[in-house]
């Protein structure tokens, strides 16, 4: 079941998926929402988003890294209320 407020949420990444502080506010909602699945996207989506921010190629390299070994974590859908 979703929302309005997340339905425009997910409209708004989706419209420009490049764009991190959309996914920055779309992780601060995931974590507001709860849930261990819905903690483990935010991490993902905010060291994805870290990753293209400023930085050395090896900061960016490793946020990389680091959002890869978060990803097998990632077990379920999106738990949206």
């Amino acid at each position: 079941m979703s929302t309005p407020d997340a339905d425009a949420l997910i409209a708004a990444v989706l419209a420009d998926p490049t764009d991190p502080l959309r996914r920055l506010v779309f992780a601060d909602y995931l974590d507001d929402a709860g849930g261990p699945g819905n903690a483990a996207w935010a991490e993902y989506l905010r060291l994805r988003a870290a990753a293209v921010g400023e930085g050395s190629a090896l900061r960016r390299e490793l946020l990389r890294q680091a959002a890869a070994d978060v990803a097998p974590r990632i077990t379920a859908r999106l738990a949206i209320k």
